[in-house]
């Protein structure tokens, strides 16, 4: 019998020690030279000679450089075998990967992410003093995440976890930043520049949570997680007609007056109470108005034009807002087109409350 004779080819190597202080100078869009030059002088840095220092950041840049793909796609990083890296490098390496500067995403959040959008990045670094290849990471991990879960049934956080192995916290952020990107939300206008990043955020994340199909796939339709609730905001458009009846909203008047009166000091109540009716129309407008994509991009425009600016152009306080809106919601309750239907009770609180939330932020 022939003896058989088998051929392998081994490769052992040590696994990778990642320099956290190195990777995010890296991740910054720093050259390897002036990375270098940072490096110098720092505590945590060997005496070594310029040249040296050089070459040790161009060969780990090299590294960082390779492992790019595999954080592009973090199911890959654990099941490649070129590079030994430990769990809890791979989660710091994931972490940094996906970290983001909140002046940049601020800057194009709620834009389509198209390759047009992606060339005015120049435009962003220059005005936030980020380099520019930090921002092009930012800008096309956004549009990654968004177009991974897009299609997805099911809750948008919990997929955003799955498909990206993020910390829960960042994994939130960019189901937020990915519904803003779904919804098309106007964030550029001048009256929103005050606004911070956090406060979309915020304010996406009520949404999600009240407005879309929640955090798990709807049992009748099957829609995924990031889509709004087309039978809600139908629902809600129809509310508008039945709150908006001159003699509902003359009862909401009546009911609210001397709740107004007992919550709120003086002269602050005066200003509540002649703009009560308006205000309260003004809260089903932009209710209505959620159905159609036209009006559901100008959200944060319209809260802040429609609603915000007046209150505050009448120096009416917050505190005063909070009250407002609270009891809105309960005088609302007892009003003949909620008290019908427990159904159109759930839509309207639904919405009031998220939209009390987003004021209140934004105020």
């Amino acid at each position: 019998m022939p003896e058989v004779r088998a051929e392998l080819s081994v490769f052992v190597s040590d696994p990778i020690v990642v320099d956290e202080s190195l990777f995010a100078l890296w991740l910054s869009g720093l050259s390897a030279k002036d990375a270098a030059e940072a490096r110098k002088g720092k505590e945590s840095e060997p005496e070594v000679s310029d040249h040296i220092l050089l070459l040790d950041t161009i060969q780990q840049f090299s590294t960082f450089a390779m492992l790019e793909q595999y954080l592009q796609h973090p199911s890959k990083l654990e099941t490649q075998t070129i590079f030994q890296i430990a769990p809890e490098s791979r989660q710091m390496l994931l972490r940094k990967y996906y970290s983001y500067d909140a002046a940049v995403i601020r800057e194009f959040i709620g834009k389509k992410l198209t390759s047009r959008n992606r060339k005015d990045l120049d435009d962003v670094s220059e005005k936030t003093r980020i380099p520019i290849r930090s921002c092009r990471r930012q800008f096309d991990n956004v549009k990654r995440i968004f177009r991974a879960v897009e299609d997805l049934e099911g809750s948008l956080f919990a997929n955003v976890c799955k498909e990206f192995l993020l910390p829960e916290s960042l994994a939130r952020k960019y189901a937020c930043f990915a519904f803003i990107s779904d919804c098309r939300f106007e964030t550029g206008k001048k009256r929103l520049a005050y606004l911070t990043l956090d406060d979309f955020i915020y304010c996406a994340n009520e949404m999600i949570q009240n407005w879309t199909y929640g955090m798990q796939v709807h049992e009748q339709t099957g829609e995924p997680g990031i889509d709004l609730d087309r039978q809600f905001l139908h629902f809600l458009a129809d509310l508008k007609g039945e709150l908006g009846d001159k003699d509902v909203l003359e009862q909401y008047r009546n009911a609210m007056k001397p709740l107004l009166v007992e919550a709120i000091p003086g002269s602050q109540f005066r200003l509540m109470d002649t703009n009560v009716k308006s205000f309260f129309k003004t809260l089903l407008k932009i209710g209505e108005g959620l159905v159609h994509s036209k009006d559901l991009k100008d959200f944060f425009s319209d809260i802040v034009e429609k609603f915000v600016e007046p209150c505050r152009g009448q120096e009416i306080k917050k505190e005063s807002v909070e009250c407002f809106l609270r009891l809105s919601l309960k005088v609302s309750r007892q009003l003949p087109p909620l008290r019908q239907t427990l159904e159109a009770q759930t839509v309207f609180e639904r919405y009031m409350t998220t939209v009390q939330c987003c004021i209140l932020r934004v105020y």
